[in-house]
């Protein structure tokens, strides 16, 4: 995602998200982000035009429903059970 906008020292800005895990588990998700730093001086200054800066941060997906299930003896059957889900 490209920003055009400056960005001041201590502003937040809030870019959304939306994930889909294929297991439920804890899941680990990596940033790189590349910013362009103005020094105010000259072309000819040493800094680095762009820095770079990595963001990790973990989530825990879950299940997006449960399953209900009932367990029934059958009526018709000794012995034998009937699952419901």
């Amino acid at each position: 995602m490209r920003l055009f906008d400056k960005i001041n020292s201590g502003d937040t800005i809030e870019i959304p998200l939306e994930l889909r895990s294929s297991l439920v588990s804890n899941n680990q998700i990596k940033f790189l982000i590349r910013y362009e730093v103005e020094t105010g001086e000259e072309e000819t200054s040493p800094m680095a035009k762009y820095r770079f800066t990595r963001i990790v941060f973990s989530i825990d997906s879950v299940f997006a429903f449960f399953l209900k299930r009932h367990v029934h003896l059958s009526t018709k059957v000794a012995n034998e059970h009937i699952i419901n889900i």
